[in-house]
Formats: structure tokens, sequence, C-alpha cells
């Protein structure tokens, strides 16, 4: 007798469980109070640079977010207050990229393409 309680307070475990896994919220790397830049570094013809050093300084009071692009070319900062930014991505070998007055928005990620020249 006990083991059917048992099997159905395993279920009723089981099941609350799921319920709260799918009410809680999603993780994302922002929330409603910040923003992201999104991108993809590569060179002018296409080939995406990887390792390529990404900074995204806040133009009003100058906090710089710093990340590297991944082996695909892509890069995100994240977690950035709302605002304009300038970013900057250099990669050994490569001219040095400035894209000014990025704005970046709350909730959402802003896309951003670099193109190094040699």
């Amino acid at each position: 007798m006990w083991q059917g309680r048992w099997w159905r307070i395993c279920g009723l475990a089981l099941v609350l469980l799921i319920a709260l896994s799918l009410a809680a919220p999603p993780t994302h790397a922002q929330d409603g109070s910040t923003g992201a830049i999104r991108g993809r570094v590569e060179d002018i013809s296409g080939a995406r640079i990887a390792g390529a050093q990404v900074s995204a300084s806040n133009d009003d009071n100058g906090t710089v977010r710093r990340t590297l692009a991944d082996a695909k070319g892509n890069f995100a900062a994240q977690l950035l207050p709302p605002g304009a930014y300038t970013v900057r991505v250099t990669s050994p070998g490569m001219q040095t990229e400035l894209q000014n007055s990025i704005r970046v928005e709350l909730g959402t990620a802003t896309e951003v393409l670099f193109q190094l020249r040699v």
C-alpha cells in the first residue's frame, strides 16, 4: 500500500518541479534594464576574424566593456546600460576599426558589422 503512495508522491513532485521550471523566467544575457551590442568581425574579403578584441565605451560616462570575438568572428557586449557607445575592434596585423554613436536600447541588441583592413 505504501508503494502506491510513494509513486503518487514522486509523480506529484515531478509535476511540481516541471511546473516551477517552466514558470521561472528565462535567463538571458540581458534583462529589461540593459541592452547589448552584438556583431561580427571580418576582413574586407568577408573572412571571419577569430579572437579580435572588442571594447564598447559608454559615450556619457566612459565605462568600458571588453570582449573577444569567438571562432566564427561573432561577439556580444552584454548587460550594457542604455545610451550611446563607441566600439573599437582590434586584431594583430589589422587596422583598428571604430564605430561611434552606436545606440543601445533597453531589452534589445544592436547589431553591428566590423570589416578590418590589413
